[in-house]
């Protein structure tokens, strides 16, 4: 009965449950904020010889 009576409120979503729930996604990233992290972005200048020169690398023979 509970169940059906959430799910009646949430199709029906009323004024006060809208504000409630964008408020709490407002809080959400206050109350747990993620990690900060640094270097998210690596800019790599390629060009045909630096891509030759990793091709032949590849292709040639490894010892062991």
């Amino acid at each position: 009965m509970l169940l059906v009576a959430l799910l009646a409120l949430r199709i029906w979503d009323p004024g006060f449950i809208e504000a409630l729930r964008q408020k709490s996604f407002d809080i959400y990233p206050l109350m747990h904020p993620h990690a900060t992290r640094q270097n998210l972005v690596a800019a790599v200048d390629t060009d045909e010889l630096s891509l030759r020169s990793l091709a032949d690398a590849a292709a040639a023979p490894r010892e062991g």
